[in-house]
């Protein structure tokens, strides 16, 4: 114990040496708590060190348990980890859609956690692991923190979904809402909507039968999608289409057929669907390529206010001009040449009505027949500004025409794509009209 004595010696006080060198280990224990009392900053030090360093470790493995990527370490969770990623929630992590909210969901989260744990590493095969109903919830709380705003939400085609009246009847998002939202197949994942928006699953409930809500007491009976009554529930503008025509039913476009199981209209035929109500003298049949690919709805929107069309009260030049891109092309040059049949030798007509284009509303329909025309081509109808005048007369030749009256009074206008004088064959009333 000599050296051990010396070294106590050398660090001692000299009021505490007389403790040391004696071979009464009492006196020695207390020469050392003496000595340590004096390096206990020493102590703190590394008592601070493995705090902090505890703490960083800490932080790390919650946060590294946390993460998607920790998830996918046992590879039965590939192919729920690889759907995830290429999903639309691909950016938010499993606890945020899976944990419930607040300490306790975290502290079961990670219970849970540590029980796959385990199973993953008691199993002796894969089949042996899976996960338990409660592990696979989603927690409508979590889609709400996100989606806020979805008490009272319309879609793009007008739809309104009552998520609040839902929320009260006690049923979670994923009634409606499938898991393709956060874990598509290869299929869904191309489709834009997919979970997100599912008609049919409406028509589990609301078939006039199916009742819910919590408690049973307070049960509510779904209404029935095919009642027609009931069309304004979810359709709120489809009061302005009973407008239409000065009151037309719902039912009057749209029908239920076999397989289908709400009312839908057939969108490959609109064409016959319209000409129920809106067929035109067989000479004034549309030459226009919508109503002759039967796609009214190109041009129309029924559920809109006054003049149905598509996105506006009345069609105006942007609008004829997003189809009719080569009179576009025309209208957007300085110097246009021959870009439409509308020529005269080497500069385009359309070019030189540009001016008036914007100053009167509808300008491209002062010239054109949206519908139907006598005219052989183009569906020309020359309207006047004067509503009582007659319409003007179009006139064609192998290379061009002439317009008379209308904008030009009495004056006849002519055009020949080749620069030569047309020979303007004598003028036939195409005045077609417009339904």
């Amino acid at each position: 114990m000599t050296r051990f004595d010396s070294f106590l010696e050398r660090l001692a006080r000299s009021k505490d040496q007389s403790l040391a060198g004696q071979p009464n280990w009492q006196r020695r224990a207390r020469l050392i708590a003496r000595i340590s009392l004096r390096f206990f900053w020493v102590y703190l030090a590394l008592l601070a060190f493995a705090t902090v360093w505890v703490a960083s470790a800490g932080m790390d493995v919650y946060h590294r348990t946390e993460m998607p990527q920790f998830c996918n370490s046992c590879h039965e969770m590939g192919h729920n980890f690889n759907t995830w990623e290429g999903s639309r929630h691909g950016s938010i992590r499993c606890i945020d859609c899976h944990a419930k909210p607040g300490v306790s969901g975290y502290v079961q989260a990670k219970l849970a956690g540590v029980a796959q744990l385990y199973t993953h590493l008691t199993a002796k095969t894969i089949k042996d692991i899976h996960l338990e109903k409660r592990h696979e919830d989603i927690v409508s709380e979590n889609c709400v923190r996100c989606h806020a705003e979805t008490a009272r939400a319309a879609d793009r085609h007008n739809r309104v979904m009552a998520h609040k009246r839902h929320a009260e009847l006690g049923l979670a998002c994923v009634t409606c809402h499938s898991g393709a939202v956060a874990h598509p197949t290869a299929a869904e994942a191309k489709d834009p909507l997919a979970g997100i928006v599912e008609t049919k699953k409406c028509f589990e409930c609301h078939d006039g039968k199916h009742s819910e809500g919590t408690p049973p007491a307070a049960a509510k009976v779904a209404f029935a999608a095919q009642d027609k009554a009931s069309c304004q529930k979810c359709h709120p503008d489809s009061a302005f289409g009973k407008e239409h025509g000065g009151g037309t039913e719902c039912l009057d476009c749209h029908e239920v057929k076999k397989g289908q199981s709400h009312y839908q209209m057939d969108k490959q035929n609109q064409g016959a669907i319209c000409a129920k109500c809106h067929d035109p003298p067989e000479d004034l049949k549309s030459k226009h390529k919508p109503f002759v690919q039967n796609k009214c709805g190109e041009c129309h929107k029924v559920m809109a206010p006054a003049y149905l069309f598509r996105f506006g009260p009345k069609p105006d030049e942007a609008f004829c001009l997003r189809c009719h891109d080569d009179v576009a092309g025309a209208l957007a040059m300085p110097n246009a040449t021959t870009l439409t049949q509308f020529a005269n030798g080497k500069e385009d007509r359309h070019r030189q009505h540009a001016d008036d284009i914007g100053r009167s509303p509808g300008f491209c329909l002062k010239c054109h027949a949206g519908h139907g025309s006598t005219a052989d081509r183009a569906m020309v109808h020359l309207k006047s500004d004067d509503k009582d005048a007659k319409p003007g007369v179009f006139a064609t030749t192998p290379t061009g025409g002439s317009c008379t009256g209308a904008c030009h009074d009495d004056e006849t206008k002519q055009y020949d794509r080749t620069g030569k004088k047309p020979e303007v064959a004598a003028p036939a009333a195409t005045t077609g009209t417009e339904e």
